[in-house]
């Protein structure tokens, strides 16, 4: 003899099932709120209306909603996951694509520098940096060479020769900040004092396009970027893409300069 059952109200997902072809519903999640009723059960447990692995219709409309709700939740969990990681690798997959193009091959560093009155060398792996700066000054581009001098270890080149100048044709200043920012703001200050109207900036090829925005952000002189060619690891070049692009972000969102000098 069956013994009624009475169930409470309860909430049942709509793709849910254990057969899903089945089912006839659709991949939203939709809640059906079922109807309070006596059901009689029979021994093997399954209602009486309902065969195993099909769907039992709501009372409330045509929406049919299942008793085992881990097939779909595993389901849209996969799927879900599927999606983010898909979009994710298409996200970064962008960012090495922009990363690769400001930073590896900068739109300045084509650019052929022409006579100016003064190179300048900005600050950090002066191994690299300076020898370049000396060559444009010895090619005849220039008559100054201005060192940004900041006594720290990826500085020792330059602020060595800084440290023991008498070369009224070197020029050596120290930024406040020691920060690209900084740079820009003390190169615009000398160009001032100095009356100069074009310089050419000499640094890392990954670091160009940063630069040159804080430079033309403080600076209404013209600037040509020369590059120097940086020896770098891929792990090496992923870390300079991360740091450069908080760089070029920062200076977009908050100018090094309020107005050019």
């Amino acid at each position: 003899m069956r013994t009624p059952v009475e169930h409470r109200p309860t909430y049942h997902l709509s793709l849910t099932c254990r057969n899903l072809s089945n089912c006839g519903c659709t991949a939203a999640v939709k809640h059906v709120r079922a109807r309070a009723s006596t059901t009689s059960l029979p021994a093997n447990g399954h209602p009486a209306n309902r065969a195993p692995g099909r769907c039992l219709r709501s009372r409330r409309g045509p929406v049919p909603y299942c008793g085992n709700v881990r097939i779909l939740r595993w389901f849209l969990g996969h799927r879900l996951l599927r999606r983010s990681t898909t979009a994710a690798a298409c996200l970064l997959a962008v960012w090495l694509l922009v990363a690769s193009i400001l930073f590896v091959y900068p739109s300045a560093s084509a650019a052929e520098p022409a006579r100016a009155d003064a190179v300048v060398v900005l600050a950090g792996a002066s191994s690299e940096r300076l020898p370049v700066g000396r060559d444009l000054v010895r090619q005849g581009y220039a008559p100054v060479l201005a060192l940004s001098a900041t006594y720290t270890p990826g500085n020792k080149d330059t602020d060595s020769v800084c440290a023991r100048n008498l070369n009224p044709r070197i020029v050596c200043f120290s930024p406040d900040p020691m920060t690209t920012r900084g740079e820009a703001r003390a190169v615009a200050r000398l160009a001032r004092d100095r009356g100069w109207t074009d310089i050419i900036v000499v640094t890392s090829r990954y670091h160009v396009t940063r630069a040159e925005l804080n430079l033309e952000q403080c600076s209404s002189v013209h600037i040509t970027m020369v590059e120097s060619a940086p020896q770098l690891g891929p792990g090496q070049w992923l870390g300079r893409f991360v740091e450069e692009t908080g760089g070029v972000a920062a200076g977009l969102i908050r100018p090094a300069c309020a107005n050019p000098v």
